[in-house]
């Protein structure tokens, strides 16, 4: 089983959970995560069509794919709510924990990047200090700046973990079925954050175009 998992700095508002999926699930208090929905199923038509479904109803929130394993211990129950995130899902919220840029995107939702504003993203995005270039490429996700996607097509091959996760996540909320073939190789990286996130990518993005 496969959960789809939507992530955001802060919580979805009464709009945008009446306009999740049939099977998704809001969650009001679970750090980043805001949304799940799970497939039982996840042929490349349902996951497609799952990412593109919540894609459209959250367009700023990060889509990452976790594996859902059967609880180790039945004898608590009670401790456990039928979702339990392989490594690379610990691993995912683990570099978002330590990332010292983290939620630092949040005033950048919706803004217009013109002028100035752009100018600033573009440093950030040709910046040396990863940690801010990673900044860089989640304020072009949230600002749904499209214009930055050249910019953030560099970053797919970026020596820092973080940088080509929120490279890939950002690729994978503005760019079209185009950067289907820049995305692929990244299924192959040896960060299982930035496989992850590639594989959420290319779902959407696929998803998108309708492919199945």
């Amino acid at each position: 089983m496969i959960l789809l998992v939507l992530l955001r700095s802060h919580a979805l508002s009464p709009d945008e959970r009446a306009a999740l999926p049939e099977g998704a699930v809001a969650l009001g208090a679970d750090g980043e995560r805001v949304a799940r929905l799970r497939i039982a199923d996840p042929t490349p038509a349902a996951l497609a069509a799952a990412a593109f479904a919540l894609g459209r109803a959250v367009p700023d929130a990060r889509l990452v794919l976790e594996e859902v394993v059967p609880t180790p211990d039945p004898a608590e129950p009670a401790a456990y709510d039928g979702d339990e995130p392989t490594a690379a899902g610990a691993s995912a919220a683990a570099l978002r924990t330590t990332d010292p840029t983290a939620g630092e995107e949040a005033p950048w939702v919706g803004r217009v990047l013109d002028g100035a504003a752009w100018a600033e993203v573009r440093g950030l995005l040709q910046g040396t200090d990863p940690a801010r270039v990673a900044l860089g490429c989640r304020i072009a996700r949230v600002a749904v700046a499209r214009t930055a996607v050249p910019l953030l097509r560099r970053l797919l091959t970026h020596a820092d973990t973080r940088v080509r996760r929120d490279a890939v996540e950002a690729i994978g909320a503005l760019a079209g079925p185009a950067l289907v073939p820049a995305l692929r190789p990244l299924l192959n990286d040896p960060s299982p954050e930035v496989r992850g996130a590639a594989q959420a990518a290319l779902v959407r993005l696929e998803g998108g175009a309708g492919a199945g």
